[in-house]
């Protein structure tokens, strides 16, 4: 029973996600948030800057398209937070985040799922010059959102039961990899 209701919930959702999306055929007023992406479309120079349209038209954007993936920077750089939320942010290869570049997609959604291993290396700062007093406590400074998360007693972690890049049961066993939920509304 568990299988056909995990099976059926694709689809209710997939059909959700269809029913919800503006119709293609119809034509929204110029001044109407499908109007301005439909202008946008036509367009072959001078679009609008992608934050502006994310702000004129975020409904419509959100309902065309709702999935986004985009680094933890380009969140923060063109959604304003006002006019876009979404249900889940989900931070794969997490050791690789620095925090503070992961607080922009953070505030924009309801759930945080982590996912990293913690064997991994932490962000590099090659590119980046850090000054540190040798009197900063070193235990402060955590170098990835994953090593914040683990240190967080919020967060449900769980291993992963299958890795879905291979069918070798040993590179999962080697990987180590965890998965952090965090209901953030709850």
């Amino acid at each position: 029973l568990d299988e056909n209701h995990i099976e059926l919930s694709k689809y209710r959702i997939q059909k959700t996600l269809i029913d919800s999306r503006p119709n293609k055929n119809w034509n929204g007023a110029k001044s109407s948030e499908l109007g301005i992406i439909q202008r946008q479309f036509r367009l072959k120079r001078g679009h609008k800057p992608l934050r502006k349209l994310f702000t004129e038209a975020s409904n419509v954007i959100q309902k065309i398209c709702p999935c986004f993936m985009m680094s933890p920077m380009s969140v923060s750089q063109y959604i304003n937070p006002e006019n876009l939320k979404f249900d889940y942010v989900i931070f794969d290869e997490a050791s690789q985040i620095k925090p503070e570049h992961s607080v922009g997609p953070i505030i924009r959604g309801n759930q945080l799922i982590v996912v990293g291993d913690e064997k991994q290396l932490p962000p590099t700062s090659f590119f980046s010059r850090e000054i540190m007093s040798e009197n900063e406590d070193d235990e402060l400074l955590l170098p990835s959102i994953l090593d914040e998360c683990l240190t967080m007693s919020c967060f449900e972690e769980s291993d992963l039961r299958w890795h879905y890049r291979s069918r070798n049961e040993s590179l999962i066993h080697f990987s180590n990899l965890r998965f952090y939920d965090n209901r953030l509304n709850t």
